[in-house]
């Protein structure tokens, strides 16, 4: 979508964040090694009455950068993903509203990685970024081990309601987490992954020992050991 903000016009991805609500756009990535890399990105509000609009930028589930917009113009900026050479990535894109969600029309554009002399272009369209995931995962939880919270990452292939139970060493059902319906695509931050607290249905916490994550996400199912150590 093209669009044109005080006389300069841009290729954007628009994000119209729901009521109550954000829009995230994840892009996983690769960075080559090299001795400096640079994330860099336009940002602007749309004219429509909107009372602005924060962005902010993650990476692997760290802020990196944020900016209020409440006037109708550009905002370029760029971050550094030096620290990161060689490493697989997860950049995160994320629009809060303000009050006015019905007007907040956020629009990302020029997303481009610089790794020295070298230019990798992000995909600057959603349905590209969810064709990425090839395969539904269930990951290892994190902390491990860990008191009294854990965060449960996945990933989806294919979009479905998702859940996970936990129990304990003798088989005895704890606690269901009933995630919900999620579309395609990388739950791998504390923001976006599953949670447990460490308490059983009744509220209570759970003793020390072994238990077992059950992950099921539509026909998917897997399970994994994890340990409450206190």
């Amino acid at each position: 979508m093209g669009l044109t903000l005080d006389g300069v016009s841009k290729e954007t991805i628009f994000a119209h964040p729901p009521p109550g609500g954000q829009t995230v756009l994840q892009f996983l990535l690769s960075l080559p090694r090299a001795h400096e890399s640079i994330f860099s990105f336009s940002m602007g509000l749309q004219d429509g009455g909107s009372d602005g609009v924060f962005f902010k930028v993650l990476v692997n589930g760290k802020t990196h950068f944020k900016h209020f917009a409440d006037t109708f113009r550009w905002k370029d900026a760029n971050i550094s993903l030096s620290k990161y050479a060689g490493d697989h990535v997860l950049l995160e894109l994320i629009t809060n509203p303000g009050k006015d969600a019905d007007s907040d029309w956020a629009h990302w554009a020029d997303l481009l990685i610089t790794a020295e002399d070298a230019g990798m272009e992000a995909p600057n369209r959603t349905a590209e970024v969810n064709q990425n995931v090839r395969e539904t995962k269930f990951l290892p939880n994190y902390p491990n081990p860990f008191n009294p919270e854990t965060w449960i990452p996945y990933q989806l292939a294919e979009a479905a309601d998702v859940s996970v139970k936990i129990y304990d060493i003798s088989g005895r059902l704890v606690r269901t987490i009933s995630v919900g319906f999620k579309p395609i695509g990388y739950y791998l931050t504390r923001e976006r992954a599953a949670y447990w607290d460490g308490r059983n249905e009744t509220g209570e916490s759970v003793s020390s020992g072994v238990y077992f994550l059950q992950f099921v996400a539509g026909d998917f199912s897997a399970t994994q050991r994890i340990v409450v150590l206190k």
